[in-house]
């Protein structure tokens, strides 16, 4: 197999709830409205990512600073906007960096993972049903390169 080495490293990164906010479509949306202006506004590159109730799972690639800065914005600005419904005292429980990527394979191998995660949580039959994940994304990609 071809290597299939990535420009700069990804990042496969998690950031966990202190519940199970994002059953709330509401606080769903907030999340990814913020995840999605930070990556407008040129913060990283987002290869893939899943949105579990109780923590957001992503594979990014920093673009101006480190991917410890790149979580903590996400962090802060989604606890600005999701604190005040929330009736708990934090959003956000920790976050970390659970694998480093070097390789295209190897992003595409978690990013394959990451999709099926609501599957195996009992969330959908399907993953493409799933409306929280880059998953469609990934398809809607597939369709135009045809």
């Amino acid at each position: 197999m071809p290597e299939m080495l990535l420009e700069a490293p990804a990042y496969l990164v998690e950031l966990a709830a202190n519940g199970d906010f994002f059953f709330d479509p509401r606080l769903s949306e907030i999340l990814l409205s913020e995840v999605e202006a930070l990556r407008r506004g040129g913060d990283f590159l987002l290869h893939a990512f899943v949105l579990m109730p109780d923590a957001w799972r992503g594979i990014l690639t920093p673009r101006q600073a480190s991917v410890q800065t790149v979580l903590r914005r996400i962090r802060e600005n989604t606890a600005m906007r999701i604190l005040p419904l929330l009736m708990q005292p934090k959003v956000w429980k920790k976050s970390r960096v659970k694998e480093t990527i070097q390789e295209g394979w190897d992003l595409l191998m978690l990013a394959g993972q990451l999709h099926l995660e609501p599957l195996r949580a009992g969330l959908v039959e399907d993953p493409e049903d799933y409306p929280f994940s880059s998953l469609v994304l990934f398809h809607a990609a597939e369709s135009e390169a045809v």
